[in-house]
């Protein structure tokens, strides 16, 4: 069986979706037998080593597409996706869309006109013609568009280092929290978190606190976070750009904490990348994955709002060290369990099943 994803988006470490599938298509390769399992980018980038086929969507003719048996589009507001499917419709080829949060409700209102639009003239036609939808999470599925399609849950999957050192907590109650992803302050709320942060800082709790931020984003969003850091005026948070690689996993090692109080998610590779690493998470619903994080006792999930997260945060620094080392215990198995590439790999084996001859 041969299988094509399709991607729009940069196969970059800064970009989770990109790094995702990387890894996605190397495993399914790996794990399902009798598959061959291709990539095709719609933006010419410079990619080394890979250990699979890839190819550009520049270079490639329509009969390119005959040899395939079905094809994966990931993430949706891409021009390029609707005239793709309208060569793969032609030689009856099925075609699924594994949307990455793009269809959550929420994410619908940045650039909100525009996204109408999209739907109304292009969107519509793309996702009716599809033979299902891929979801990362029933949360994600819950809260994306109410569309009458046929649906997958495929989680995402990462391959889970050691942690780098086994984390304890000093006598000195200064508390390590750690935020590393994309500064987009709508997306990832962190104009919601700052307030929050102000809100400890007035309740004289921040000084126990050491918040680090890494990440990039675009440049107005980026001028608002540094600006929201010099409002704040507190040694007890910084901002250190971009981490990848080692030096991500030596971090998140290194933290006691990490923090995602996003809008909207699918299901977040930097909230399994810390997990993995034994460290609990603190997150809000809309990360889609909240009631894991509550069911499997790996973390803490607060609204997302200010008071909500302010108050969550000084449960957390309140927390016994015994139920704070059980939820470091929990937080890797929880991932070595679910997210492992085996366990990935064999739900997008069935997927696939459906689509064999």
């Amino acid at each position: 069986m041969r299988i094509l994803h399709v991607s729009g988006y940069c196969l970059s470490e800064s970009n989770g979706v990109g790094r995702l599938l990387l890894e996605l298509i190397y495993e399914q390769n790996k794990n399902i037998p009798d598959s061959k399992i291709d990539l095709l980018l719609t933006q010419d980038q410079i990619l080394n080593d890979l250990k699979f086929d890839v190819y550009f969507y520049s270079q490639v003719t329509k009969k390119f597409f005959k040899s395939y048996d079905l094809v994966v589009f990931h993430g949706v507001y891409f021009l390029n996706y609707y005239f793709i499917s309208q060569i793969i419709k032609n030689y009856n080829i099925p075609y699924l869309i594994k949307p990455h949060s793009s269809l959550v409700v929420a994410a619908q209102k940045k650039s909100y006109i525009k996204k109408c639009l999209y739907y109304l003239f292009i969107l519509k036609n793309f996702i009716n013609h599809s033979s299902g939808l891929i979801f990362t999470s029933e949360g994600e599925r819950f809260r994306s568009l109410k569309l009458k399609k046929n649906y997958y849950i495929e989680p995402n999957g990462l391959c889970a280092p050691d942690p780098i050192e086994v984390f304890s907590k000093p006598d000195v109650h200064v508390w390590n929290f750690i935020y590393i992803g994309r500064i987009d302050i709508r997306h990832k709320g962190l104009d919601i978190l700052f307030d929050s942060l102000f809100i400890l800082k007035d309740l004289g709790i921040l000084e126990k606190l050491n918040f680090k931020f890494y990440g990039k984003g675009n440049r107005k969003d980026e001028i608002i976070f540094r600006n929201s850091i010099k409002r704040l005026d507190s040694q007890s948070v910084t901002f250190n750009g971009p981490i990848y690689g080692c030096e991500k996993f030596e971090c998140l090692s290194a933290s006691d904490v990490f923090v995602l109080t996003s809008r909207y998610e699918g299901v977040p590779m930097a909230v399994l990348e810390a997990l993995s690493q034994s460290v609990p998470c603190l997150v809000t619903p809309e990360t889609n994955i909240g009631e894991r994080v509550i069911d499997f006792d790996m973390g803490w999930v607060a609204e997302c709002d200010p008071h909500s997260i302010a108050n969550e945060i000084i449960r957390i620094i309140n927390s016994p060290e015994t139920a704070f080392q059980q939820k470091k215990e929990n937080a890797r198995s929880y991932v070595l369990e679910n997210h492992s590439w085996t366990v990935v790999s064999q739900v997008s084996h069935l997927i696939f099943e459906d689509f064999r001859n």
